[in-house]
C-alpha cells in the first residue's frame, strides 16, 4: 500500500545523534545518522573502546526514545 511506502520513507529518515558520555563513559565518542547506522556504529565502537557489546534491538529502542526528544 502507499502507507506503507510513505512510512518506510519517513522511517528511513530517522536521524538521531548518540554521545558516548550519555550512557556513563567518560568518552567523547558521538555519532549521528540513521538508526540502523547509528545503532551499529555505537556498538562497535562501545565493543572495542569499552569491552561492552549490546543488543541491538535494546540500542534501537533506547535511540528511538531519544530521537522523539530531540
Amino acid at each position: 500500500s502507499n502507507f506503507s511506502l510513505i512510512y518506510s520513507a519517513i522511517f528511513c529518515q530517522n536521524m538521531v545523534k548518540v554521545a558516548c558520555h550519555d550512557y556513563g563513559h567518560d568518552c567523547d565518542f558521538t555519532v549521528t545518522g540513521e538508526i540502523d547506522q547509528v545503532v551499529e556504529k555505537y556498538n562497535q565502537h562501545s565493543e572495542e573502546d569499552h569491552g561492552i557489546e549490546y543488543v541491538k534491538e535494546d540500542l534501537t529502542q533506547r535511540f528511538m526514545e531519544l530521537e522523539t526528544s530531540q
